[in-house]
């Protein structure tokens, strides 16, 4: 009788600790977890915008002839170049 009661109350304890976990989550690792998804959106959004950019600039330097394409040609190097100071800080 001693046994089963000292392992009904080990199971019970045992299955109560992962709610407790979970819980304990909730209030720091969440709140931290949460901050850094909406970071990673944000980011991800302006990549997207950026690649749109780019993509234009590609689009009008290929579409273009004579002078037009070597303005279209130096603004998408432009383009990359202040992209790169962002991304890579100089010495």
């Amino acid at each position: 009788m001693k046994t089963s009661l000292l392992t009904i109350t080990l199971l019970a304890a045992l299955s109560a600790t992962p709610l407790l976990a979970e819980d304990g989550m909730k209030c720091g690792c969440m709140k931290e977890h949460e901050a850094k998804a909406e970071m990673q959106k944000k980011m991800e959004a302006k990549m997207k915008a950026a690649e749109a950019e780019v993509n234009a600039l590609i689009d009008q330097m290929n579409s273009s002839t004579g002078e037009r394409k070597i303005e279209a040609m130096a603004a998408l190097l432009n383009k990359k170049r202040s992209c790169s100071k962002a991304v890579t800080p100089r010495c």
